[in-house]
């Protein structure tokens, strides 16, 4: 209002802010990062001059005590305001779900880790 005055009473002509708006900030959504390759390969082997077609398949496979992933959390964004003073909203963020069976632990902060020597199946 000050400056409506001013330029009113004392006209400059030139152009003055009477308003500011915000953008809001987005959020980041979770993510997780794996530690083993999820890549199945065909690598076929000669045994004794035979090539071994049954043992083929090359199954990603972890030891006990392997961290296998790492989830990183979501951080919600900040919202921001127009010029009226009303509120904009951040997109939403997106979460992961993770759940093991018998053979992972997975620790307070997201860490996964093999309880078992095994094969790695990821399911979405």
């Amino acid at each position: 209002m000050a400056a409506i005055q001013t330029e009113i009473l004392q006209p400059s002509h030139r152009k003055i802010k009477i308003a500011r708006g915000k953008s809001p900030v987005q959020g980041q959504d979770a993510q997780l990062e794996l530690y083993f390759s999820e890549d199945i390969e065909n690598v076929f082997t000669e045994v004794k001059g035979i090539v071994d077609y049954k043992n083929h398949l090359n199954i990603p496979s972890v030891k006990r005590g392997d961290v296998i992933a790492k989830k990183t959390p979501p951080v919600e964004g900040q919202a921001g305001y127009d010029v009226y003073g009303n509120v904009i909203l951040p997109d939403p963020v997106k979460d992961i779900l993770i759940a093991g069976k018998n053979h992972v632990e997975i620790t307070p902060n997201f860490i996964v880790i093999a309880k078992k020597e095994d094969q790695v199946h990821i399911c979405v």
